[in-house]
């Protein structure tokens, strides 16, 4: 009633997030971490989607943040417990939710990896947490997006990077603080 949503549409996203079995939580969170997992959503809702990987998202977060910090080895390199890979990253970036964001800015330090990949640097522009601050290894491929403003400010490039002459199987890539061409394939 708040916030004016109409009873039909409350009603609509109940009944499509309850069309379908979810998950079901067999396993204790140290066991299903441990595992090797790809989440895919077919035809799902699209609620059903945000909803499952919001979860998701929380259970990463709480699970990790109650471990100790991941071990370093003698040249200062963290150990890696768990990576998140997010292909078409463009709809949870716009979803803006704080689990996201947190994974990327929180739980380096507990050994947690995030991958994203996006078709268009514009998926990261303007999000209320600068994803590209945080960014430890950021790769471009050739793109023909028309505004790469983000892109430049990722790559700390002032003069701007012409991104589209970039040759197939070439990234660019930032090494020591520079923008580095890498032949990738």
């Amino acid at each position: 009633d708040e916030s004016g949503t109409k009873q039909d549409r409350v009603n609509s996203i109940m009944n499509e997030l309850c069309q379908r079995t979810l998950f079901t939580p067999n396993l204790a969170p140290e066991q299903f971490f441990s595992k090797s997992w790809v989440l895919t959503f077919g035809e799902a809702p699209e609620e059903s989607r945000k909803l499952a990987v919001f979860l998701l998202f929380d259970a990463i977060q709480r699970y990790m943040r109650s471990l100790p910090e991941a071990p370093k080895d003698a040249e200062f390199h963290r150990g890696i417990r768990l990576v998140v890979a997010i292909d078409e990253a463009k709809p949870l970036l716009a979803a803006k939710h704080d689990g996201l964001s947190k994974m990327v800015r929180l739980l380096r330090s507990k050994g947690v990896v995030v991958l994203m990949a996006s078709q268009s640097p514009d998926d990261y522009a303007g999000q209320s947490d600068d994803y590209m601050e945080q960014i430890g290894l950021p790769i471009c491929f050739k793109t023909n997006a028309s505004s790469t403003a983000v892109l430049n400010n990722m790559f700390k490039s002032r003069q701007g990077v012409n991104f589209s002459a970039l040759e197939p199987g070439t990234c660019l890539t930032v090494l020591n603080g520079v923008a580095t061409k890498v032949k990738a394939f």
